[in-house]
C-alpha cells in the first residue's frame, strides 16, 4: 500500500491545489514505513493486453492553521495526533505544506481508504482515548484551526505514468483544470478522457 499511495499523491494532489496550493512540499507521514525491497514482476505472456490499475480510494483534509498558532500546532501534531492515529489503527497519512506559492499555513493530509466500513463505529480519537479524551483532545485541536476540509477522491491510473524514484519527492508541482462550461456539450466521458490522456502523457512523459 504504501508504494501505491506514494504513486498516488501525484494524482490526487490537483484537487488539493484547488484550495491549498500551487506548490507543497511533503511534511511528514503518521507511520514510516521501511523501504520495501523491489520483488520481481510477473510479466504477462506476450500478445495478452495487461490488466487495468485498480481506482483507489484517498480520504483528504486540507487545514489553515492560525499563523500565531503554528508552531504550537506542529508540536501538537507530533506528539499528541499522530501517536493518537496511530493508537487508533490508522496505517498512514501523508502530510504536506504549501511552499514557494500559494495561500500560507495551509496543510493537506492523505490517508488511503481501504474499505468505508472505516468509518463505521467510533471516530479515531474515540477509538484511541475514549470518549472524555477525544473530546479534549477535539477541543485543544480546535483553538489551532482557522478552517478545515475533507474530500474523497480516486486515483485516475489510466491518466498517469510511473516515474522511477530513489525518495519521496521535495517539492511537488501541482495543476488544476476545469473545463469551460458548454465546450464538453456531446463529448462522453470516455473520449474525453482519451483526449486528456493523450494530451498529459504526450507533454508530461520524461523523453
Amino acid at each position: 500500500m504504501t508504494r501505491n499511495v506514494s504513486h498516488m499523491i501525484r494524482a490526487v494532489c490537483a484537487s488539493v491545489a484547488l484550495v491549498v496550493c500551487v506548490a507543497i512540499a511533503p511534511l511528514g507521514t503518521a507511520q514510516n514505513a521501511a523501504p520495501a525491497k523491489a520483488q520481481p514482476t510477473a510479466q504477462p505472456p506476450a500478445g495478452r493486453p495487461q490488466p487495468a490499475a485498480k481506482r483507489v480510494s484517498l480520504q483528504i483534509t486540507v487545514v489553515k492553521i492560525k499563523p500565531d498558532m503554528l508552531d504550537q500546532w506542529l508540536d501538537f501534531q507530533k506528539n499528541e495526533t499522530i501517536p493518537m492515529l496511530k493508537k487508533a489503527g490508522i496505517k498512514s497519512r501523508d502530510a504536506w505544506q504549501t511552499a514557494v506559492f500559494g495561500e500560507g499555513f495551509m496543510y493537506g493530509f492523505v490517508t488511503p481508504i481501504e474499505t468505508f466500513t472505516q468509518f463505521d463505529g467510533d471516530a479515531p480519537a474515540v477509538r484511541a482515548l475514549g470518549a472524555d479524551g477525544a473530546r479534549a483532545y477535539g477541543e485543544k485541536n480546535r483553538r489551532f484551526i482557522e478552517s478545515t476540509r475533507t474530500y474523497l477522491e480516486q486515483s485516475r491510473p489510466d491518466l498517469s505514468y510511473d516515474v522511477k524514484m530513489t525518495a519521496p519527492p521535495k517539492l511537488a508541482m501541482l495543476s488544476s483544470i476545469q473545463m469551460v462550461p458548454g465546450k464538453a456539450a456531446g463529448i462522453s466521458d470516455d473520449r474525453w478522457d482519451r483526449i486528456w490522456r493523450s494530451w498529459l502523457l504526450s507533454i508530461c512523459r520524461p523523453r
